[in-house]
């Protein structure tokens, strides 16, 4: 995230607006078959924007009203020794990928559980300093914060002209083991 970067859309306060992000592997894995490179690793958390919200100036504070997220019909996932909350559990490297149909997402042997969509990385531009998307911080980022749904306000800080907001990283599905 950086003040520096073009946006791709401007919009007035309280005007609803809708952005098509991708997940936090930057749609390199679709298949259980994929690999998760070290190349790719400088891709993740991947967000969409920034969007210029008019009248927003620093030291002004961005209420964001998320009212819907719409999951596509399958998730991955990617675990890798030391890597993650399951990172013990097993030895070397596994990408699986889950269907998801009518609110489920199927994720062993007839095991359905309800899709709990979530935005894992939203922020605003900071002031001055590039901001990796990985990186949290007073701007917003990566927070995988499972409270960031469907329903729900963030209230963020504007830092630069015009907010320049961005989301991305969408979870279908967020729970610790």
């Amino acid at each position: 995230m950086s003040s520096r970067n073009t946006p791709v859309l401007s919009v007035s306060p309280g005007e609803k607006f809708q952005l098509e992000t991708e997940d936090c592997y930057n749609g390199n894995l679709r298949k259980s078959e994929d690999i998760f490179t070290e190349a790719m690793r400088r891709t993740v958390n991947p967000a969409t924007g920034q969007v210029f919200v008019k009248g927003a100036h620093p030291g002004d504070i961005l209420r964001v009203e998320i009212l819907k997220i719409v999951v596509r019909n399958f998730a991955v996932m990617h675990v890798e020794r030391g890597l993650g909350v399951p990172a013990n559990f097993v030895t070397g490297a596994e990408t699986s990928r889950f269907p998801i149909g009518k609110g489920k997402i199927a994720v062993d042997r007839g095991i359905r559980l309800p899709v709990r969509a979530m935005i894992g990385v939203i922020g605003t531009a900071p002031a001055k300093a590039l901001v990796g998307n990985s990186i949290p911080g007073e701007h917003g980022g990566n927070m995988d914060c499972s409270e960031i749904t469907a329903g729900t306000s963030i209230y963020l800080p504007v830092n630069t002209e015009g907010a320049l907001l961005a989301a991305g990283d969408l979870h279908a599905l967020f729970c610790l083991l």
